[in-house]
């Protein structure tokens, strides 16, 4: 897989992506958790 060339997966941007989805969900259960805290 070294081999191929991936423009949907560069390798520099893989770790940036994936930390960032990462926090973007913890960040989502934590606001929907909090507005069901809420009410």
């Amino acid at each position: 897989m070294s081999g191929i060339p991936s423009p949907f997966f560069p390798k520099r941007g893989v770790r940036q992506c994936f930390i960032h989805c990462l926090i973007q969900d913890i960040l989502l259960e934590g606001l929907t958790a909090h507005n069901a805290a809420l009410g």
